[in-house]
């Protein structure tokens, strides 16, 4: 921080303290300068191109851009409010997520600490917050694929380190991490095209706000790469003033060759290409590689269109119930109904054996918790009685499981499912508050015949907890159009 106060000095820049950015003073679709609250009052500071670095895209969602905070099935990385030590060199740690731009929910978070922790630590360190809706959103598939960009601005890499559940189809089927391989490294490159929100000019976004699936921001998320695109951004913003042109209008090959230059990209990428689509080998090779580990799954869930088939012949050909159950349950995933027969008696199978393990890992998938998000998504409606029968046979503290469950119910939005749910609900412990939002916003999609979702998710709405407040009142958007 210091070498950064010390370089703005150095350069004639100006530095607020003891301000907070809270608008955007637009001309048309334009960002043309900042609003921002002192105690002296609000002020503009205008400016040709703005940096949005607030780490929650705050400016860019004032400006009215699209963003994203969380999926339909709410799930977030977890946070930390970590505590400065005196010759500390690393700070880690978990906790509830929270939202950081809340003044409510960031006051209750600090007071619920064991400790007076915000003493030492006064700043919320998120892994997870709003993001914007770019011009390209980065995709974890891109990022186990080794995906390359013609616009790559910088190269990111960490071990899959997440701190909490995941909502992507991949992980539906394989585990965040290979058995026996936790420390396994990846890579990602980060298009150019991240930093730039829909619709809306003269404005780029860095840090965690970046435009990225929420599942790949844990590869792109760690202090060198968040340094080295907002590094990136800084260079692409001057090219932009210099040449009297918008970010989304500068050669992004000038900018390349200027990181290049300073040692953050290697050459290669002057003649970078998109490497997307792979070849027809490579689905090829996937499908036959498809086993027990799912390998090569990914390439498969890159290219639905071109994978169905290839599933579909394999599936008819495959000579034991392994291989077909493999296809079925990477067909039902991608929304193939023929999936549901072959899925719908695994079920039946597993309840009548009792062969229903209940719990998950970083290295393991629950074989319950993938067949459950293959049944929920293979479009069958012969797939809902078969989910309310393991639904009957599974714990309501078994979380994960139900997790699946409520959004496989969620998206069938079949009354059948209501009775289970309305158990399920009386039966969730009332501190686990992201499982009762699971449950009633299951619910309130299936019917909710005594209004007890709905009551339910109207008292979250209302809550101090800003986060559950606001997947809760999308929850009820989705169903009457309106806010509670």
């Amino acid at each position: 921080m210091e070498f950064y106060r010390s370089e703005l000095r150095r350069r004639g820049a100006e530095l607020w303290f003891g301000s907070i950015g809270w608008g955007a003073w637009m001309v048309s679709n334009r960002v043309a300068g900042v609003l921002a609250a002192t105690p002296y009052g609000a002020v503009c500071a205008r400016a040709s191109v703005v940096i949005d670095a607030t780490g929650n895209a705050d400016i860019a969602a004032a400006a009215g851009a699209p963003t994203r905070w969380f999926d339909d099935v709410f799930t977030l990385q977890n946070s930390n409010i970590p505590p400065r030590e005196i010759g500390a060199s690393y700070l880690n740690g978990d906790r509830p997520p929270i939202d950081a731009a809340d003044p409510i929910h960031l006051s209750a978070a600090m007071s619920a600490t064991v400790y007076p922790r915000f003493d030492r630590g006064p700043l919320v360190a998120s892994r997870e917050r709003r993001r914007i809706i770019g011009e390209y959103t980065l995709d974890w598939l891109d990022q186990i694929l080794e995906r390359t960009f013609p616009d790559t601005i910088a190269r990111a890499t960490s071990d899959y380190d997440s701190h909490g559940m995941q909502v992507h189809l991949f992980f539906m089927l394989r585990p965040q991490r290979p058995a026996g391989d936790a420390r396994r490294r990846f890579w990602s490159e980060v298009p150019y095209r991240c930093l730039l929100p829909r619709g809306v000019e003269g404005l780029l976004v860095v840090g965690l706000g970046l435009s990225v699936h929420r599942d790949a921001l844990p590869i792109v998320r760690m202090q060198p790469d968040v340094q080295n695109v907002g590094y990136a951004a800084g260079l692409a913003a001057a090219l932009a003033v210099q040449r009297r042109c918008t970010p989304r209008e500068i050669p992004v090959r000038d900018l390349q060759r200027r990181l290049v230059e300073g040692g953050f990209l290697p050459t290669s990428v002057l003649s970078a290409h998109d490497s997307f689509p792979l070849p027809d080998a490579r689905l090829d090779e996937a499908v036959t590689r498809l086993g027990p580990e799912y390998e090569g799954v990914e390439v498969l869930l890159a290219f639905p269109d071109r994978a169905r088939p290839r599933l579909r012949a394999a599936l008819a050909a495959a000579s034991d119930e392994q291989s077909r159950l493999a296809c079925a349950h990477v067909l039902g995933v991608l929304g193939d109904r023929i999936a549901a027969p072959i899925l719908v008696a695994e079920c039946e199978r597993r309840l009548r054996e009792g062969d229903l393990p209940l719990t998950s890992s970083a290295e393991m998938r629950n074989p319950v918790e993938r067949l459950i998000w293959a049944l929920g998504r293979c479009g069958d409606p012969a797939a809902v009685p078969a989910l309310v029968r393991l639904a009957e046979a599974i714990p309501v503290s078994a979380t994960t499981l139900w997790r699946a469950l409520a959004a496989s119910f969620e998206r069938a939005e079949d009354p059948a499912a209501a009775p289970v749910l309305k158990r399920a609900l009386g039966e969730a412990p009332v501190a686990n508050e992201v499982l009762r939002l699971w449950l009633a916003s299951a619910l309130l999609r299936c019917g909710d015949p005594d209004g007890r979702a709905r009551a339910e998710l109207a008292a979250m709405a209302c809550g101090e907890n800003a986060l559950i407040a606001r997947a809760a009142a999308q929850a009820l958007q989705r169903c009457s159009g309106g806010a509670p």
